[in-house]
């Protein structure tokens, strides 16, 4: 199997070299009679669900009550727009990193459709002189053939090599396992603290009152003081996860699936010696130069409403087969395909499987103040809600024969 390589340009080196701002298709208004009150939130070095729990928390708010259309990067400067019916109160102080404003009051609250596109600033840094008509070349492939479009890995900050997705085992009936990972698997941006505390409680699990005493969060109070009470009730422990978390598991499980069917579909397209890999954390995904044609445009996320379509259903099957090997070492794995867990359900939708940037525009090509010798390169782009621009710029930086 080969695997691609990429140039030697680096992205995030500091929060301004990935600047993103999201776009409404409306223009906010001044209406008092509108019911929502509508914010830009900036953050940097926050992911967005962490910033928002922490902006309810100052206001005494439940989550559910201030509302957001996408997720947006942790390493960077973000712009996006949130929601919500109660006037939102932010001390600077308590968080410099996080900065609200007031823009106007909207009838309905935020929701992905109501954003137009997302705009990129991105600076890429330590690039070799040398290397600049490769990576020329690639930015007019890019505009002329587009970019695979995979979700990439700040997608599945839940994803482990090896127990894989926590949702995995909800959806195969065993909820304590679900808990056991989502509870207790440690994030490489996490604190000490937080990492030494999952260490302990994963060392104890089963003795619900120790793990009550080792508790921080709120989530993990609520969970042990039940199980505490209540052994092995762990299906009732799903009401103490915030929907939006429950939400977004969902997501993450679709769109592992989703990845993994597009990498398949590509190389039953392409013969073997042109297939080339990109090694990711949730294992290889095909990543060409040139792309083949396929006979989708647009192919599903995983749902009961696919999985009945012969269209879809063989793709899925084969994905789904390698899991269950995989994780469980068998084929006769019973999903639960039509599971919600505290109402929260998979996504029916569709995605498109290459994308191309729009307003695609290279501003500057200068000497790198931080990498000495070096070039950094400013560049300016548009994408869909959902497209992940570090795809792009992966496109960008691939190593190819000039």
């Amino acid at each position: 199997m080969k695997y691609v390589g990429f140039l030697s340009g680096k992205i995030k080196v500091l929060p301004e070299d990935f600047l993103v701002k999201e776009h409404l298709r409306f223009q906010p208004t001044k209406n008092s009679q509108n019911p929502y009150f509508l914010y830009v939130l900036k953050k940097s070095q926050w992911n967005t669900l962490d910033a928002i729990i922490k902006i309810a928390k100052q206001n005494q708010l439940k989550l559910k009550e201030i509302q957001y259309a996408g997720i947006k990067d942790r390493y960077g400067i973000t712009y996006q727009h949130i929601t919500s019916k109660t006037p939102l109160q932010w001390n600077k102080e308590s968080q410099k990193k996080i900065e609200l404003e007031l823009i106007g009051k909207v009838p309905n609250p935020i929701n992905a459709k109501d954003i137009l596109y997302n705009e990129f600033l991105i600076t890429i840094r330590n690039i070799q002189e040398k290397e600049l008509p490769i990576i020329e070349k690639n930015a007019q492939a890019i505009q002329e053939q587009g970019v695979i479009n995979y979700y990439d890995n700040q997608r599945f900050h839940s994803f482990h090599k090896d127990f894989g997705l926590p949702l995995l085992y909800a959806l195969t009936g065993d909820d304590e396992k679900f808990f056991y990972y989502y509870l207790t698997n440690t994030l490489y941006h996490e604190s000490k603290e937080a990492k030494d505390r999952k260490y302990q409680i994963r060392k104890h699990w089963g003795d619900w009152g120790k793990c009550k005493a080792i508790s921080k969060t709120t989530t993990e109070k609520n969970v042990f003081e039940f199980l505490s009470k209540h052994p092995s009730k762990f299906e009732r422990c799903f009401s103490f996860l915030p929907k939006k978390e429950l939400e977004l598991q969902y997501s993450i499980f679709q769109a592992y699936v989703w990845n993994q069917t597009i990498s398949l579909l590509l190389k039953e397209k392409l013969p073997k010696n042109e297939q080339v890999y990109m090694k990711t954390k949730m294992g290889d995904l095909l990543f060409v130069p040139k792309l083949p044609s396929l006979e989708f445009t647009h192919f599903p996320l995983i749902h009961p409403h696919y999985l009945e379509d012969k269209t879809y259903k063989n793709h899925f099957d084969l994905v789904l087969n390698e899991m269950e090997h995989r994780y469980f070492n068998s084929h006769f794995v019973k999903w639960d395909w039509k599971r919600k867990l505290n109402d929260q359900y998979f996504a029916l939708k569709k995605r498109k499987i290459y994308i191309k940037p729009q307003n695609w525009e290279i501003l500057s090509i200068q000497n790198d103040e931080i990498y000495k010798n070096k070039k950094k390169l400013v560049l300016k782009f548009f994408l869909d809600s959902g497209v992940y621009a570090t795809m792009v710029l992966k496109r960008l930086l691939l190593r190819t024969k000039q």
